[in-house]
């Protein structure tokens, strides 16, 4: 058994692509592995660096991300914002959520649309005003207008997407409103958090902080996955809840955090900790041979960011930090300080100091995106520039 402190998600996920590049090259079959997480959320940044990894995988019982309906919905006004004659979609957004525009307004609409050679989007002021009275009306001038101003925000990603967040109504259909049993719902709002931090992280560390470049590179990603899913069935991607009954040769378990794993919703009722000790204790014995166990010391969700406290049932377990499988100590570059590296999450850095805990090699990094970080160079796959 392993267990690994991530400082981020990305690098979390990082490691779980590496170790599982690991026992693929020594042999071992990716269709008899398993990452397993609480929440739907966690998939995206495994799913991400898979694909960089080139390791099929295969999600059980869910949507890859950006395949689910809440995120397909924000996106969906992006696109629209960046390019007004994307009529599917405009089709999508103007539809979610509900604005009384149905298949009838749509075929008017599209009628109109045809008749002054223009996208659907571009026809609809001149329809609104001969079709429409009341509220109705109000809610797609209103929606005419958010969209013109995610366009005229296309500089900025993320001040895009907070339009989005704050004027297009689709939070709003996932906010707490007795809706915390029913985890489709819960589910939904995760994701959309989720989305948000990539956006966030895009901004963090792109270059270019449009929405065009960032609309790019989430079309990347799908057209990665969509080029390697004829590759046969891979790593499965899986919550606990839909592991049970289920074994695997290696297992990698996912955010063990407090908060994360058990739930948040669970902390303040033993019943529910108790369920959440035992679904935890199902996903770890989901393992034939190996079992990884990682968390992270600081992680962006849906409700709020912070730094992470480890889960308690890693401190049930009396588990500690052992060598899990980074990068040997022969393949690392040998760094002093000045040197110049680049790492696959915070871009290009200067080593600051080079120092050892115990047997453990650690650099301190000055990154010209997001400041001075400590790492463990076993894991951090940096490479001298």
């Amino acid at each position: 058994m392993r267990l690994f402190e991530a400082l981020t998600p990305e690098e979390e996920a990082s490691f779980v692509a590496s170790s599982i590049d690991v026992l693929v090259r020594g042999g071992a079959d990716p269709r008899d592995m398993a990452v397993i997480y609480r929440m739907n959320s966690q998939s995206r940044a495994i799913e991400e660096a898979l694909l960089a990894s080139n390791i099929p995988y295969q999600i059980v019982g869910g949507l890859k991300f950006y395949e689910r309906q809440e995120v397909k919905d924000v996106l969906a006004y992006l696109r629209l914002g960046f390019n007004p004659s994307d009529n599917l979609a405009f089709e999508r957004a103007v539809s979610r959520p509900s604005r009384g525009f149905g298949d009838k307004s749509l075929s008017e609409l599209k009628q109109l649309a045809a008749e002054q050679g223009t996208s659907w989007f571009t026809a609809l002021p001149e329809w609104i005003s001969k079709a429409k009275t009341g509220k109705t009306r109000e809610k797609l001038e209103a929606f005419v207008d958010l969209i013109v101003h995610i366009g005229a925000s296309s500089e900025s990603a993320i001040g895009a997407a907070n339009l989005v967040f704050a004027s297009s109504g689709l939070l709003e259909q996932y906010e707490d409103e007795g809706e915390e049993t029913d985890f489709a719902l819960q589910s939904r709002r995760e994701n959309l958090g989720e989305f948000m931090r990539t956006v966030d992280e895009f901004d963090r560390m792109s270059e270019d902080h449009s929405l065009g470049a960032y609309l790019s590179q989430v079309a990347l990603i799908q057209d990665q996955d969509s080029m390697k899913s004829g590759m046969g069935r891979g790593v499965l991607l899986i919550t606990a809840h839909s592991a049970k009954g289920l074994e695997f040769g290696d297992v990698f378990v996912v955010g063990a955090e407090e908060g994360v794993f058990p739930h948040r919703r669970a902390l303040d009722s033993s019943a529910d900790i108790e369920e959440e000790r035992r679904l935890f204790y199902v996903a770890c014995t989901r393992a034939r041979k190996g079992l990884s166990i990682t968390y992270c010391t600081q992680r962006t969700s849906y409700y709020g960011s912070g730094f992470q406290e480890a889960s308690r049932f890693i401190k049930e377990m009396e588990l500690t930090r052992e060598k899990a499988a980074g990068v040997s100590s022969h393949e690392r570059p040998e760094l002093i300080e000045g040197d110049t590296v680049m790492h696959n999450i915070f871009g290009t850095g200067r080593v600051l100091e080079v120092f050892y805990d115990g047997n453990d090699q650690f650099v301190v990094i000055d990154f010209k995106k997001v400041g001075i970080k400590k790492l463990a160079a076993q894991y951090a796959q940096l490479k001298k520039m």
